[in-house]
């Protein structure tokens, strides 16, 4: 996918704060100068929604109208060179749509399928991205898959098109058993494409995905009501898990912990009000006072996840 990492973002777990923070590191990291897309394959649509106000001519020329991710999973897509783009510079997004719910639907006859062809059809998300990236002028350097909570066909396809996963979890026991939990559903439909594969792949091995997505590290978010952080969160060693890095790969794998992100619960309506990410609101915007702090410090954590990220991704250096 010429050379550019494909990123998706995953937990077993609702409302732990994963929109919120890809459409925060989106924006920053589009600050940076990359140039990100974003696609939300949550049929709730919750980053859509985000990125919605946004949707005004870009910084790359007056883009036409986009297709819906679901568009992702088609044979013949329409996605082309033109997207509608955010205003945030270097941001395009690809919106959630009512239609990833019949994709899920068929997708998930094709899982359980034992024709020639499903792997083909199972790695569509993978070469549309693919042919994509191809078609662009300047690539995406960063493609950032915000994929649904539970374990369904669309999340299974969509993963398959990833390089790297970061996982969520929140201070909680609770928390670190879907961590366990979402590492074992990753292991296992790893395994099972694999499996998938060596029945047969029909008559073009090219169209289909590797399936060899690393587990890239974790990251704990404050969500709505968690207070408090409890000390110590997941022992050393505690992550140290077996599965499957790729073929010949397996082995035990500490996952790095990529850091913590606060909810910033007080600027939440200031950003949704002022259509802009919380580290980008000025005094105009409301954040005065303690808000104005809340402020300096949601730049500096998003600004050290990027780079921490960016780091994991052989993308640059972590900040000192």
């Amino acid at each position: 996918m010429s050379g550019k990492p494909v990123v998706a973002f995953f937990s077993t777990q609702r409302r732990i704060g994963q929109t919120t923070l890809i459409y925060h590191l989106a924006c920053l990291l589009a600050e940076l100068g990359h140039r990100i897309l974003v696609v939300d394959l949550d049929p709730q649509a919750d980053l859509s929604a985000q990125f919605e106000p946004l949707h005004v001519a870009g910084p790359y020329g007056k883009p036409e109208e986009m297709p819906p991710s679901s568009a992702l999973f088609g044979e013949s897509s329409p996605l082309g060179c033109d997207f509608r783009h955010s205003a945030e510079p270097g941001v395009a997004v690809l919106s959630s749509h009512a239609n990833l719910l019949l994709e899920e639907a068929q997708l998930s006859r094709t899982w359980a399928s034992s024709d020639l062809d499903a792997p083909a059809q199972l790695s569509l998300c993978w070469r549309n991205l693919r042919a994509l990236q191809e078609r662009q002028g300047r690539p995406f350097d960063l493609i950032l898959l915000d994929v649904a909570h539970y374990p369904g066909a669309i999340s299974r396809a969509a993963l398959l098109a990833a390089d790297s996963i970061i996982l969520l979890a929140q201070p909680t026991v609770q928390s670190r058993n879907h961590l366990r939990l979402a590492l074992d559903i990753l292991r296992g439909w790893q395994q099972e494409w694999q499996s998938k594969k060596d029945r047969g792949i029909g008559p073009r091995p090219a169209d289909i995905a590797p399936g060899h997505y690393r587990v890239s590290g974790y990251l704990v978010t404050q969500g709505p009501g968690v207070a408090a952080w409890p000390e110590p969160f997941l022992l050393p060693g505690e992550l140290a898990e077996t599965h499957a890095q790729g073929p010949g790969e397996p082995g035990p794998v500490v996952l790095h912990d990529l850091g913590i992100v606060r909810h910033f619960g007080e600027l939440h309506a200031l950003s949704r009000e002022a259509h802009k990410p919380m580290f980008a609101l000025k005094a105009a915007d409301g954040a005065v006072g303690s808000h104005a702090r809340s402020v300096i410090r949601a730049r500096e954590t998003y600004e050290a996840l990027a780079s921490r990220l960016l780091e994991r991704l052989g993308m640059g250096e972590a900040a000192s």
